[in-house]
C-alpha cells in the first residue's frame, strides 16, 4: 500500500485484510510482515485480529513476526512483535 494512503482511517480495514490474506495464502514456518505493515500502534490492534494471525502461524507450527509501532504518537518505536 502506498505510504501516503497507509495511515488514512479509510484504508485501515483493507490493510488488515491484505496482510491476513497474504499470511493465509502463503503458509510458512516463519512469516515476517514488514515494518509498520499495519497502520496502528500495537496496543490499538484488535485482539481478535492478532489471535487470528497467531493461529495462522500455529497451523505450520511456526512463528509470525509483525512489524508494528509501539508507544504513542509523542514517543514511539518501530518494533517487531
Amino acid at each position: 500500500m502506498p505510504q501516503d494512503l497507509k495511515w488514512r482511517p479509510e484504508t485501515y480495514d483493507a490493510s488488515l485484510r491484505t496482510y491476513y490474506q497474504l499470511a493465509l495464502e502463503h503458509p510458512a514456518q516463519l512469516t515476517i510482515l514488514p515494518e509498520t505493515a499495519l497502520p496502528a500502534f500495537y496496543d490499538r490492534l484488535p485482539p481478535a485480529y492478532l489471535d487470528a494471525l497467531a493461529g495462522l502461524a500455529r497451523r505450520q507450527d511456526g512463528d509470525l513476526l509483525l512489524g508494528v509501532p509501539t508507544g504513542n504518537s509523542a514517543r514511539y518505536a518501530n518494533s517487531v512483535i
